[in-house]
């Protein structure tokens, strides 16, 4: 991930900005690149959905009006520092002071020696943005690092800026995967460390705090260990997850309220709720600052007689799945074949069943021929499936924090995680989906029905790790009332199959809010 520190620092000192008026133009820039000709000879790896993430949001943007022609939509190798920095210039020249700026990247960002003070930097390097002229060979060619771009956006500060950039620093989360994934990550592993450029950089400081208070910065990932996965099949091809999110956000889904202007916190919401649900819990994105009902953009420009056509979630009625080396057993009900699109990949060999997620993660072994085993994952795969596309979009998230390590943790490894609401909700209760399918009901613990409402919060859990390893979801229910008939639902289902999504839902109510956690064990 990118983290560009010097925009998350000196954002957190202030609001956003005034809310914007509603006749303020908004103007765009959008760059994607896959190729990376002069870092290919050196193993850096090209990427598949970065340039359908820059037509995405073009398309996207332009429905709503953002001007945006098809000079500032910079593709492979139109997508050149120089290129990016004379077309930023020529947006200064043409908007006025206010208008809102959008900028998005899609490509590979990375990190690399500091050059101008390695003391400005706590792990002494730089973040970048890598253009499609990087030369790993050149430190001065092909990058645009933090402390440039805050000198770029520190010189617009007339204008309301939003940044997103879907991409990452390598170098963090490895998972149990045995087979590769056929989707790249958007990071590169931090080893290119040629010598300082003869000249230093210009390295803001401290004084400059309060400049930034006009950019929103939304970034793939909070967590700067982390790739970030690509990912398959939304609209039949590749995208990232951040970019595939903001765009349906441009398109008003994050418009809580309908009233046309979608607030940081509206943004926030909606982003951070969606991009977890499309890498299967993998990626977590972050946004600064944060929380604020300032204006982040306005629908309110053109409205459109048919919005953006984006697909929905694929519901739970009918589990994609791909298989290889054998053929899907008789006696499995609401799945599908689907080789382009599955949800689950079995792959058969020597009378064992190896089962991944589309992400290539490693989720369970079991025979081929129980078909038990086959049941327990499908109907656990069916019940996030329903949970996920049922996920409550106009209300608060519920934040879920893992304390210890990167989401890869080992038998009898103590894991303490906190779980918070954000809201009134206080009626709590949680169950964990293993690896198998199985189902371990967390709380609440008493026999005699849901316990009061929660009266701290965050309400913490901690866990030991024991078999069976794999893929654990931990899944959590925060509502304004008693569920008493989902908890005896649940505790019937306890060491067993998940429940039937159907049954779950009708009995969960309407004012509650569900989050997921995906985690990795290992022996």
């Amino acid at each position: 991930m990118i983290t560009l520190k010097k925009l998350w620092y000196w954002v957190l000192f202030g609001l956003l900005f005034a809310i914007l008026p509603a006749h303020a133009k908004q103007w765009a820039i959008v760059v994607g690149i896959n190729e990376y000709p002069k870092g290919k000879a050196m193993g850096f790896p090209s990427l598949q959905g970065a340039v359908n993430d820059a037509k995405l949001l073009a398309d996207a943007l332009r429905k709503r009006g953002v001007d945006l022609p098809d000079s500032r939509v910079l593709l492979n190798e139109q997508a050149t520092v120089a290129n990016f920095k004379t077309t930023w210039s020529q947006v200064l020249a043409e908007a006025k002071p206010g208008d809102p700026i959008i900028v998005t990247f899609a490509g590979h960002g990375g990190q690399e020696k500091e050059f101008s003070d390695p003391r400005d930097e706590k792990d002494g390097k730089d973040e970048t943005l890598m253009f499609y002229d990087f030369d790993p060979k050149h430190p001065e060619r092909g990058r645009l690092s933090d402390d440039e771009l805050y000198e770029l956006f520190a010189q617009a500060s007339a204008y309301p800026i939003t940044f997103v950039a879907d991409t990452c620093h390598s170098g963090g989360l490895t998972r149990a995967a045995a087979i590769p994934s056929a989707l790249p990550s958007r990071g590169i592993l931090d080893t290119f460390e040629p010598n300082p450029p003869a000249t230093e950089r210009i390295s803001p400081s401290s004084s400059d705090s309060q400049i930034l208070q006009h950019v929103t910065y939304l970034s793939a990932t909070e967590d700067e260990s982390k790739e970030i996965p690509e990912i398959l099949a939304l609209d039949g091809q590749v995208h990232g997850a951040l970019s595939w999110s903001f765009a349906k956000a441009f398109n008003g889904d994050a418009d809580q309220d309908k009233n046309k202007i979608v607030t940081r916190k509206e943004l926030e919401q909606y982003v951070t709720s969606q991009v977890p649900i499309l890498t299967a819990q993998r990626q977590y994105p972050g946004l600064l600052p944060r929380g604020s009902q300032d204006t982040a953009f306005t629908l309110d420009l053109i409205t459109p007689p048919e919005s953006l056509k984006l697909p929905p979630r694929q519901e739970a009625k009918s589990l994609a799945l791909k298989i290889t080396g054998g053929s899907l057993p008789a006696g499995l009900d609401a799945v599908r074949l689907d080789e382009a699109a599955y949800q689950l990949y079995f792959k058969l060999e020597q009378g064992t069943a190896t089962v991944f997620n589309a992400h290539g993660d490693q989720l369970t072994r079991f025979q081929d021929r129980d078909i038990s085993a086959w049941k327990s994952i499908i109907d656990k795969y069916r019940l996030m499936s329903a949970l996920d596309a049922d996920y409550n979009t106009a209300a608060t998230p519920v934040k879920i924090t893992l304390k210890q390590g990167n989401g890869l943790h080992r038998l009898k490894e103590r894991l303490e995680f906190s779980f918070d609401p954000n809201s009134e909700r206080r009626h709590f209760l949680l169950f964990d989906l293993a690896g198998t399918g199985e189902l371990q009901f967390l709380y609440p613990l008493s026999e005699q029905g849901d316990k009061p409402a929660l009266t701290k919060i965050p309400y913490t859990l901690e866990l030991d790790v024991q078999l069976p390893t794999g893929e654990d979801d931990l899944v959590a229910v925060f509502c304004g009332h008693p569920q008493d008939e989902a908890v005896a639902l649940l505790r019937r289902h306890n060491g067993k199959n998940s429940p039937k999504p159907e049954a779950l839902l009708a009995l969960i109510g309407k004012d509650c809010q569900i989050a997921r956690y995906a985690f990795f064990t290992i022996e």
